[in-house]
């Protein structure tokens, strides 16, 4: 997960991102604040999270590693999704 504290925006990456294909968003619950981002069969790429105060807790947003931020903190083996085949 990614997370860049000055927009307050998290990504969930769920496949590597340089093999990813984005073809259209989906947003869903928390009032938009949800964004799916998925490839030409509808299976889901990675999720982007806006106003994350309001929807991750702080020790999530601890463990992700900052966009803007050199000295990024990797998240622990068990916040690490596994990588898609």
């Amino acid at each position: 997960m990614t997370y860049e504290p000055a927009t307050r925006v998290a990504y969930i990456h769920l496949v590597d991102r340089e093999s990813a294909r984005q073809t259209k968003r989906c947003c869903w619950g928390l009032d938009g604040q949800v964004i799916f981002d998925l490839d030409a069969q509808g299976r889901i790429l990675g999720i982007e999270v806006l106003d994350t105060r309001a929807s991750l807790r702080e020790e999530t947003l601890a463990a992700a590693q900052t966009r803007d931020d050199e000295t990024a903190v990797e998240p622990s083996p068990e916040q690490t999704l596994p990588k898609a085949a």
